[in-house]
């Protein structure tokens, strides 16, 4: 319901109509204020202003609407554009998860084919080249992780 008491309050009587509105109401309040102290004023002026009053009402209420109508066709228009941004950036994650699903296929196959190979290579080589072997590459490991330190400094 709120919702809704909202929205009507947004069509019919938008923020640009109510701060014009109080405006123009002060200043003729304070012009009727004036007339209304001083007695030698004609009652015809008094109709006049009251006519004028209501024009100005009239006339500031239409461009108030107007004015409302622009703003809320420039915010359809800034959404519109952020959902062709939002698809396009949804559409490039969409493409980068591809890319890297397969990349992360290939690099399971190569590990995959690195055991077979070590299984391959244990089963055929002697215990103690393979033990060898195995130390070799944990060294070479160490040696790669602390030139890689050293390099980061």
């Amino acid at each position: 319901m709120r919702n809704s008491t909202e929205r009507f309050k947004q069509i019919y009587f938008p923020p640009p109509v109510k701060n014009r509105f109080s405006l123009l109401t002060f200043i003729i309040g304070l012009i009727n204020v004036a007339v209304a102290f001083v007695p030698s004023v004609p009652q015809k002026w008094k109709l006049s202003i009251f006519i004028l009053y209501c024009t100005f009402l009239v006339v500031l209420y239409i461009r108030g609407m107007i004015d409302n109508n622009q703003l809320l066709l420039e915010k359809i228009d800034n959404l519109e554009k952020e959902k062709i941004n939002l698809k396009s950036n949804r559409d490039g994650l969409i493409e980068q998860y591809h890319k890297d699903k397969k990349e992360i296929s290939e690099l399971k196959s190569q590990i995959h084919e690195q055991e077979n190979f070590r299984l391959i290579v244990c089963t055929i080589l002697p215990l103690e080249v393979v033990r060898e072997l195995f130390e070799r590459q944990r060294l070479l490991n160490l040696n790669n992780k602390e030139s890689e330190k050293s390099d980061d400094k």
